[in-house]
């Protein structure tokens, strides 16, 4: 994960296991629209797990 702050990397990791928990996963096609909501795949997890923490420092 990238230089997260650990209440940052902890909402992640918890929004991942809710992912696993319903068989979703949170997608996005590109930076333009709204977020996708697909069946789990591992790809879409990845994406989100890399998530940039642009919540104050």
């Amino acid at each position: 994960m990238n230089n997260q702050k650990p209440q940052v990397k902890a909402f992640i990791e918890e929004i991942i296991e809710v992912c696993k928990k319903y068989g979703f996963s949170i997608g996005h096609e590109d930076t333009q629209g709204a977020f996708k909501i697909k069946e789990y795949n591992t790809d879409d997890i990845e994406w989100f797990g890399s998530a940039i923490d642009y919540t104050k420092k």
